[in-house]
């Protein structure tokens, strides 16, 4: 058994010498379990390895940052029942990329170092602070989507850098306010906030590529959304008070529309200005009886 370990990172690709592991790209360390045998075969690594993976840490104050000389370029930390209270990632400055789950504080997070640029800490419903990204301004991107808890955006002013954020399904979340700083976005998804009503904050976001903004039930008019004519693609459907598709004229350079289940709407007249239109999703429109447009 020590033989076959001892040739598993011996490997060009780092993979460790257990089937259920072997499909695990080159350049990727998969850690099931990161204990004291695993941090020993990472310091004898002596070759490059792109990827980091540790799986089902059950006490992450014993999970290590990885070692300077192993230049990562992404770690994946997946935790399991527990909070974010000791984590350890001081030496995280060869990492830029860093995803986490099953966490349920983010408080940690604060104390990166700010060569930080991709972050994704989605699908933790237990967080409730988003607080601690406000130190991570060099930020890229970032993927905070499934935060049940959250019930307000504010400290992601402080990201201006970010050009793709994702922050959907955050049911509490009444206020897009806080997304109006974020000029350089150029990808944002923030669907499933049925109680936003307003999508004015979105108006300044003029180098947005792809907008999601899906399932806000209580939005009644789209006219914020004429200001981003950089829209490649647009999904807006099931917000059921929405009567007037007038302001999507506008976006000329659309290629794919999602309008589905907009139950308001009756006329897709203002659509016959969309040329550059190769994907549009019209399902669901009960009252429109004319699909000429």
């Amino acid at each position: 058994a020590k033989v076959q370990e001892h040739e598993a990172y011996s490997r060009p690709d780092y993979k460790i010498g257990m089937s259920s592991f072997l499909d695990i790209p080159p350049g990727v360390l998969n850690m099931p379990a990161f204990d004291g045998k695993m941090r020993m075969a990472l310091s004898m690594t002596s070759r490059p390895m792109r990827t980091l993976v540790m799986r089902a840490c059950t006490d992450i104050t014993v999970c290590p940052a990885p070692a300077d000389d192993l230049q990562l370029e992404s770690l994946v930390v997946q935790l399991h029942k527990c909070c974010a209270h000791g984590l350890c990632l001081r030496r995280l400055s060869v990492a830029p990329k860093l995803s986490l789950s099953n966490v349920t504080c983010l408080g940690p997070l604060a104390a990166l170092p700010s060569s930080l640029q991709h972050l994704n800490c989605s699908g933790m419903p237990g967080v409730a602070d988003l607080g601690p990204l406000a130190a991570l301004t060099r930020l890229h991107s970032l993927n905070c989507s499934g935060m049940c808890s959250v019930t307000h955006l504010g400290p992601l002013t402080a990201l201006t850098r970010l050009q793709h954020l994702g922050c959907e399904e955050m049911p509490h979340v009444t206020d897009l306010g806080p997304l109006s700083a974020l000029t350089s976005l150029e990808y944002l998804v923030c669907s499933s906030m049925p109680y936003v009503a307003d999508l004015g904050p979105l108006s300044t976001l003029t180098r947005l590529q792809h907008l999601g903004c899906n399932g806000m039930r209580n939005v009644t008019q789209l006219g914020p959304l004429s200001a981003l004519t950089s829209l490649q693609r647009l999904v807006c459907g099931s917000m059921e008070e929405v009567t007037d598709l007038r302001p999507l004229a506008a976006l000329t350079g659309l290629d794919t529309l999602d309008i589905a289940d907009m139950d308001g709407v009756t006329d897709l007249g203002p659509l016959s200005a969309l040329n550059s239109l190769q994907r549009l999703v019209c399902a669901c429109l009960m009252w429109v009886t004319d699909m000429r447009p």
